[in-house]
């Protein structure tokens, strides 16, 4: 993201011209292979794209880059081995659509995304995006080849760009680089607490709404659940700090499961989470 606003407009504008081909291939063959990184749809506030098993967001504002991308998708596979855990490798993801958009001007599509493990465990999902929303549907379903699998689907927030790329206990300016960065979450139980980037906090909170703010200049990221049974974890990735990367897992392991999450993005100056004061876990 630390490049030249006139540097990111070409960039976009290549993508957009790209975007008309790109829906004719997928009008023609409902498959589309992860070989490499492909710009699956453009609407007006954000880019899609998809490549390697995931599915990414970009934000604009205004037809530029706003912030970085965030992950809405990515499925993992494991299973129990001698009493261990195992991350199953990846052998196939492929991502469909069952009716293309006319044109690229469609207030919306929807996009089937199928990914299978070398023992031919499954997770599928539906994602039907909307002008500033996604709605994601994941289904894991277990081989048969195997006593016990863990299937899961998340949402992922990486570290911000102006963070140095070096372990976060060396900067010594943590907390200002940070000042207006957030991650709101309202519990199951309906209690709300605020997760600030730079400061330590527990893992795998189970909540069922969850804002991230302060990644964008001008977006908010919000997730949600729309059951009484479901929930999100959120997950520490990469080490104690949400600035170290972070995310919600929405779908979880278990033989058999289904999972759904809407992840919507809003306009920080009008959005008010209402969240009670920063909190330490």
């Amino acid at each position: 993201m630390m490049i030249g606003r006139d540097r990111r407009s070409g960039r976009l504008g290549a993508l957009a011209a790209g975007v008309g081909a790109l829906l004719v291939t997928l009008s023609v063959s409902a498959q589309t292979p992860a070989a490499r990184r492909e710009v699956v749809w453009r609407a007006p506030h954000y880019i899609v794209t998809w490549g390697d098993g995931d599915l990414w967001v970009q934000l604009l504002h205004e037809g530029v880059a706003d912030g970085p991308p965030f992950r809405a998708f990515y499925a993992g596979f494991w299973a129990r081995e001698a009493g261990y855990a195992v991350r199953r490798q990846l052998a196939s993801a492929t991502i469909e659509t069952a009716k293309p958009p006319i044109r690229a001007a469609s207030s919306e599509v929807r996009l089937r995304i199928r990914l299978e493990d070398e023992r031919k465990s499954r997770v599928e999902a539906d994602a039907r995006f909307l002008s500033n929303s996604v709605v994601i549907e994941a289904r894991y379903r277990m081989s048969a080849r195997e006593s016990v699998g863990i299937g899961r689907a998340s949402v992922y927030f990486g570290r911000p760009p102006h963070v140095p790329a070096r372990p976060v206990s060396t900067i010594a300016n943590l907390a200002e680089l940070c000042r207006d960065l957030a991650v709101d979450l309202v519990l199951e139980d309906g209690s709300r607490i605020t997760l600030p980037f730079a400061d330590d906090v527990a893992n795998q909170i189970r909540c069922t709404q969850w804002t991230v703010r302060g990644l964008w200049t001008n977006w908010v990221v919000r997730g949600t659940t729309d059951r009484r049974d479901a929930w999100f974890r959120y997950w520490q990735y990469s080490g104690t700090k949400p600035v170290e990367g972070f995310g919600f897992l929405y779908l979880r392991e278990g033989a058999n499961a289904e999972g759904r999450a809407t992840i919507e993005w809003l306009p920080a100056v009008s959005s008010s989470v209402g969240v009670a004061p920063s909190s330490r876990q």
